[in-house]
C-alpha cells in the first residue's frame, strides 16, 4: 500500500509540471518532507494526503474496497 500511495503522489506531481521544491512550498513544508512522503516509506497522514493534492492542482478521492 505504501508503494501504491507513494507512486500516486509522484505521478500526480509530475502531470502538475512541479518538482519536490515547488510542492514543498505551496505546504509549507520542506522538500526532504515531500521526499519522505515519496518514498514509500513514510505513510502520510489524511489531512497530508489533501494537503499534497492541493498543493499539485488535483482532485483527491478515497476508495474503500473488500479486501
Amino acid at each position: 500500500m505504501e508503494f501504491e500511495i507513494a507512486s500516486t503522489l509522484i505521478k500526480a506531481r509530475l502531470a502538475s509540471n512541479m518538482t519536490q521544491a515547488d510542492v514543498a512550498k505551496k505546504m509549507s513544508t520542506s522538500q526532504a518532507q515531500i521526499a519522505r512522503m515519496e518514498s514509500g516509506h513514510h505513510i502520510p497522514n489524511f489531512l497530508s494526503l489533501q494537503k499534497y493534492a492541493k498543493a499539485v492542482n488535483q482532485k483527491m478521492n478515497l476508495l474503500i474496497t473488500p479486501s
